[in-house]
């Protein structure tokens, strides 16, 4: 994993990835994205630059109807929304619909995400996933060993998970499988200083496994990068 460590790391991150899919400009691209602090990644995007080979979902999911909650409809309140949706920008809308139940809105989602693969045979797919302070990604928590293959040892690239420790509990989240075959290039986004020791320790530490610190799934991943701010990674 290369690591980029400076004091603009959404800036830096944005311009990376904006240059990555232009660079991709004649084929179909998937970005998966995580929400929260790596939305201000998107801002830094000129999203009208973009055009509707692009198509976004995002990794993870709340499943609520709270508008702080759910990741997209947080995603529709951004300029680069906007701006993206004006130049033909397409969108994988993972809010909850009525009737809905956690298990039906998982299924929507891994039709949705097979769906885009069988119509575009060939997708260069890029993932931009955060990193908790606990050394979660996406929907993925750090769990016991028993527990993270009964959950994640399967072939659907979502899946619905349940932890009553957050806020919003009920969530859907893409796999390790999904990261390590379906994901072309991933871009990791960290910052914030509670979260330096702990990207020290994890990202560098042989001892911990993934089902310890899920962040180290991308992290692995072939082709991936790191921005953050916290300099003592220098």
């Amino acid at each position: 994993m290369k690591t980029i460590t400076s004091d603009t790391p959404a800036s830096d991150a944005g311009a990376y990835m904006q240059d990555k899919i232009l660079s991709h400009a004649h084929e179909h691209i998937l970005c998966m994205i995580s929400g929260g602090s790596a939305l201000t990644v998107l801002e830094a995007i000129d999203a009208t630059r973009l055009r509707s080979n692009v198509t976004i979902v995002f990794v993870d999911e709340r499943f609520t109807n709270d508008r702080k909650g759910n990741n997209f409809t947080q995603l529709t309140q951004t300029n680069f929304y906007k701006s993206a949706r004006e130049v033909g920008v397409q969108f994988i809308d993972s809010t909850v619909q009525t009737n809905e139940t956690l298990e039906s809105f998982t299924q929507r989602l891994n039709h949705a995400f097979n769906d885009y693969f069988k119509i575009h045979s060939s997708t260069y797919t890029i993932g931009l996933f955060g990193i908790g302070e606990d050394g979660h990604t996406a929907g993925i928590f750090p769990m016991s060993e028993s527990d993270f293959i009964g959950t994640f040892e399967t072939e659907d690239l979502y899946v619905s998970i349940t932890n009553k420790a957050l806020t919003y509990p009920y969530r859907t989240t893409v796999t390790p499988t999904c990261i390590e075959e379906k994901i072309d290039e991933v871009i990791l986004f960290a910052v914030g200083s509670s979260k330096c020791d702990n990207i020290l320790n994890y990202m560098h530490n042989k001892n911990f496994t993934h089902y310890q610190i899920p962040a180290l799934i991308p992290a692995q991943h072939p082709q991936s990068i790191l921005f953050t701010d916290c300099h003592t990674l220098l």
